[in-house]
Order: C-alpha cells, then sequence, then structure tokens
C-alpha cells in the first residue's frame, strides 16, 4: 500500500497528512505532504527504487495518520485473557 505525495502544502495539515520535509534524507526536493486520506494498493513490481527514508518521529506521524484512516483504535496494552482460556 501506498500513498501519495504532494509538494501542494497547504496549513493546517488535516490529521490524514503528515508533512514531510525536503532534503537528503527524505530524497525530497521541497516539502511535501504525505496524503493518507488517498492510499491505494500497488503491485509490487512498480516500486522501483526507494527514494528516501523518514525518522522515527515522522514515523510516529504517520503510524497515526494510518490509525486515523482506517478507524484503528491508538496503541493500547493488549488485553489479559482470563485464566483457563
Amino acid at each position: 500500500m501506498v500513498a501519495p505525495i504532494t509538494s501542494t502544502v497547504r496549513l493546517p495539515l488535516s490529521p490524514l497528512h503528515v508533512l514531510l520535509p525536503a532534503g537528503g534524507a527524505t530524497g525530497l526536493a521541497v516539502a511535501s505532504v504525505a496524503l493518507f486520506n488517498q492510499v491505494r494498493t500497488v503491485d509490487r513490481r512498480r516500486l522501483v527504487k526507494r527514494l528516501g527514508r523518514i525518522d522515527g518521529a515522522l514515523m510516529n506521524q504517520v503510524d497515526e495518520a494510518i490509525r486515523v484512516a482506517f478507524g484503528l483504535a491508538p496503541d493500547r496494552p493488549a488485553p489479559i485473557a482470563p485464566a483457563g482460556v
């Protein structure tokens, strides 16, 4: 699954959008926005090469945008099963 990236940055951002900084690490020439309200499934063969990476703090924002987009609950400890189950 992939999220499209646009260089059109409109503030304030939606909870479904993540601001990606320009730079060598991300591989982006200008600050851009990943749009998690437009996630698509693509064949792996269409992913030719990696252009960049994001750090852990930014990945936490991505995780939260995915949770919001798919209506998932925030991270919580797993419930403990009752004894004998």
